[in-house]
Order: structure tokens, then C-alpha cells, then sequence
């Protein structure tokens, strides 16, 4: 998939899924951006900052604040690499997890974790 995306216009593929135009990436580690005072607690930080944003119903049936999970930049203005290598370990393992538990046949299971990890 990667291969297939390489070259392609970041605006045209990221813009769509609420990412900010012409958004940068970076390798800073999160001493660092607190060091450069960049670093934004996570109520600042724009929907796009999560790859997961799960809206939550309280106790009596109202919207309370969305959980933001899978958090992909530290200062609210770039992509960090370092955390999205992080979540794809995350999500792979938890992925993985489940198809030992869900997939009876450990061939079935080989076949499948190695397409599941290939499409990353």
C-alpha cells in the first residue's frame, strides 16, 4: 500500500481525513519539544492529533467530553514518526492478540498476521 501511495499529493490524501493542509512531520522526542516549549497538553490538541476519537454517553444519557485515543503528534501542529511507529506496534500486537484467541487454526492465524503486518 505504501508503494502504491509513494509520490502521491499529501493534501490530496491526508486533507480528506481532517488533517491540516501542508502538514509537516517530525522525529522530536517529547523532552525535547518541552524543552522548545511546543509541547500541548491533549485538551488543546485538534481532532486530527488522535486516530481514534470515541464519542462517550454518561450516566444519564448525555454526551460528556469524546475519549481521544491513539494520539499521533505531541504539539498539535505536526505528525510525530516516532508516535505513529509506536500506535502501528500497538495496533498490530492488539490485532494479533485477538486473532490467537479468535483463530482456531495456527496456520490460518500465520497467514493472516502476515497479510495483517504486510499492509502496514
Amino acid at each position: 500500500m505504501a508503494e502504491a501511495l509513494k509520490g502521491s499529493d499529501q493534501n490530496e490524501l491526508l486533507v480528506p481525513l481532517g488533517f491540516a493542509k501542508d502538514i509537516e512531520f517530525e522525529c522530536n522526542s517529547k523532552k525535547e519539544l518541552e524543552a522548545q516549549g511546543l509541547l500541548m497538553k491533549k485538551k488543546e490538541k485538534p481532532d486530527w492529533c488522535f486516530l481514534q476519537i470515541e464519542e462517550v454517553i454518561g450516566k444519564k444519557g448525555k454526551p460528556i467530553a469524546p475519549k481521544k485515543s491513539f494520539q499521533i503528534s505531541q504539539d498539535g501542529k505536526r505528525i510525530s514518526t516516532k508516535l505513529l511507529m509506536m500506535k502501528k506496534a500497538q495496533l498490530t500486537t492488539m490485532v494479533k492478540s485477538i486473532f490467537i484467541i479468535h483463530v482456531p487454526n495456527d496456520s490460518m492465524r500465520a497467514n493472516f498476521t502476515s497479510l495483517l503486518i504486510s499492509s502496514f
